[in-house]
């Protein structure tokens, strides 16, 4: 069964020094078959993989790290890209990714890299 989706969000700020804020929207709608979600409560130095469970291809990813003043940042590895392919994400921040109609190259993978104890969560619709 499928489940439509939908991403929507604004990003406002002004287009040049001294202009007015603006808002630069975006949406996307679409739909999946399955889902994975996890609160994950990491501990130390490691690695966490991300279990996309039957997914192949994420359509649709949100990853967030919880605020905490003590955790450090998080790397965010997709694909097996090695340090070369990671993002940082500090807490209180998140990724969001989507792409409707995902083939070679989308994302298959992920792994959770951190140094400190700290929450991520993360949603997954393919």
């Amino acid at each position: 069964m499928t489940t439509p989706f939908t991403v929507d969000g604004t990003l406002t700020y002004a287009d040049e020094e001294g202009a007015k804020a603006e808002p630069h929207g975006f949406s996307l709608t679409g739909a999946f078959t399955a889902e994975s979600k996890f609160k994950y409560v990491l501990v130390g130095s490691a690695s966490q993989t991300v279990n996309f469970g039957s997914i192949l291809l994420a359509k649709a990813v949100l990853v967030t790290v919880d605020t905490d003043d003590l955790a450090a940042p998080v790397l965010v590895q997709v694909n097996a890209g090695g340090t070369a392919g990671q993002l940082q994400v500090q807490p209180g921040g998140g990724i969001v990714y989507w792409n409707p109609n995902p083939v070679a190259g989308g994302i298959a993978s992920m792994i959770i890299v951190h140094t400190t104890d700290c929450i991520v969560r993360v949603r997954i619709l393919g």
